[in-house]
């Protein structure tokens, strides 16, 4: 509208007619009674708009007058202004929006939950106004075994970086965490024994089933294990347990168990590719007792 302004054409009529109070700021939201009133200045800008193209683009006719010609752009942009007032209506926000969404990691940290649990809150206009549902005491148990299950596993990679294991430094490390000698196997030892507690717990708090839970037998540590061994067995065990989190529902559980031959599926893949021997038939079914050679059942 500045540039609409510097036009000699139109220039001295329109500022006779509008007596702006400041001439090279704002354009045309510097007319006193076009800058009051209740339009934003998104709109004042569309609306200034209005007026200035037919005025940047008119021409003086043959025969016509430079007011004549003025006047002409001038209507034609008047014309215009209700249209586009019209749907400068139609874009405005109807009504108040009102929603519930699923809380951000930052958003829990600040309503004083842990940034996994999971907690839906309500919103209004943008501003979040209250919680819609929070986890309970036993979701967030759930939650708390999943959690330490991770956590094990991180320690247990840790451990192997510091304590010798295998067939034979295993067995040695294990006999010298028992009489006090090695506090690292000691503590790498009772992790092992941490990370076997708190995954069976986390599996049955969410409901995986039977296949599933057998199917974490094949990767549990010992300290006999080769440290190469027991890092891929804790890297699987910890993309097993992520992708578990994946399937949960809002109450801890997972909302859809997978058959053995996915879970045989899902192990292979796995399994090549941290390099760990892969031997589990894909019709095992976990729900079918196994006995050992002596007759015995096995748990």
């Amino acid at each position: 509208m500045d540039k609409v302004l510097t036009r000699k054409l139109f220039k001295d009529r329109y500022f006779k007619l509008h007596k702006p109070t400041q001439l090279n700021k704002g354009g045309i939201a510097g007319v006193q009674h076009f800058a009051e009133g209740g339009l934003s200045q998104k709109e004042k800008a569309i609306l200034a708009a209005t007026f200035a193209a037919p005025l940047l683009k008119s021409t003086r006719r043959q025969g016509e007058g430079i007011l004549t010609g003025v006047g002409r752009a001038l209507g034609e942009g008047l014309g215009a202004v209700p249209a586009t007032l019209i749907e400068l209506e139609k874009a405005k926000p109807e009504g108040v929006t009102e929603f519930v969404r699923q809380a951000t990691p930052e958003e829990k940290l600040s309503l004083n939950f842990d940034k996994d649990d999971n907690v839906n809150v309500k919103v209004k206009n943008g501003v979040i106004t209250g919680i819609a549902s929070k986890p309970t005491a036993g979701e967030r148990d759930k939650a708390a075994d999943r959690k330490d299950a991770l956590a094990s596993i991180d320690a247990i990679i840790e451990g192997t970086k510091t304590t010798k294991t295998g067939p034979i430094s295993g067995r040695i490390a294990k006999a010298q965490a028992y009489l006090g000698f090695n506090p690292k196997a000691a503590d790498l030892n009772i992790e092992i024994g941490n990370f076997r507690k708190s995954v069976i717990k986390a599996l049955r708090g969410a409901q995986v089933g039977p296949a599933e839970e057998a199917s974490f037998n094949e990767i549990l540590p010992f300290i006999s294990d080769p440290p190469d061994v027991i890092r891929a067995k804790m890297e699987v065990a910890k993309r097993k347990l992520q992708r578990i989190e994946a399937r949960l529902n809002p109450n801890g559980e997972v909302a859809e168990k997978l058959s053995a031959e996915e879970i045989a599926a899902q192990d292979r893949a796995l399994f090549e590719k941290f390099g760990i021997a892969f031997d589990l038939d894909e019709t095992f079914d976990a729900s079918v007792p196994t006995f050992d050679i002596e007759g015995n059942e096995v748990e």
